[in-house]
């Protein structure tokens, strides 16, 4: 068995229903594997999912909130909606998850992925595609995410912050 964990921001409603539509054409794969969503921290970055997830509980709010600019296609032939500036939250919630860990957070650009380089293969031009579509351009995030993998099947949610006591105040879950 094969696990990967991330710590994602899921994109909120109605936000997400508008690029989901797109994903589930471009990418019916990558799209019943995961909802929209920007990838903040990689299995590979976190020696200790403990850590993040106590770091995370220590939050009493989560907020980033991100501007997107037009589609971009990769050079692998994936497409994503890129960032198109002012990543200082979204870099403050890295640096504050990761900053236990040894060695510098390496800088991470966020991105919404439309169609996954690994799917990309026989896709033909798609870039076209959704160049008529409007996305939304700018996005608050007001809960992470830890999530889970298993043997690439869809992934699930392990924990989310703030979890529901922390913003009642009433301590139950």
């Amino acid at each position: 068995m094969s696990a990967r964990i991330q710590l994602s921001l899921y994109v909120p409603e109605p936000h997400r229903r508008a690029i989901d539509v797109v994903r589930s054409k471009l990418d019916a794969r990558q799209h019943a594997l995961i909802p929209a969503h920007v990838t903040a921290c990689r299995e590979d970055e976190v020696p200790d999912w403990s850590l993040v997830s106590r770091r995370l509980q220590a939050l009493r709010r989560v907020r980033v909130t991100l501007e997107f600019a037009e589609p971009v296609e990769l050079p692998g032939g994936g497409v994503i909606l890129p960032v198109s500036d002012g990543t200082d939250e979204f870099d403050a919630l890295r640096r504050y998850v990761l900053g236990g860990f040894d060695g510098p957070v390496r800088i991470h650009r966020p991105h919404i992925t439309l169609l996954h380089p690994r799917h990309a293969a026989g896709s033909g031009h798609v870039l076209g595609e959704v160049r008529s579509v409007t996305f939304p351009a700018r996005i608050v995030f007001e809960q992470a995410s830890i999530i889970e993998q298993i043997d690439g099947g869809p992934w699930r949610q392990l924990e989310t912050y703030p979890r529901p006591q922390d913003v009642s105040g009433r301590g139950h879950r």
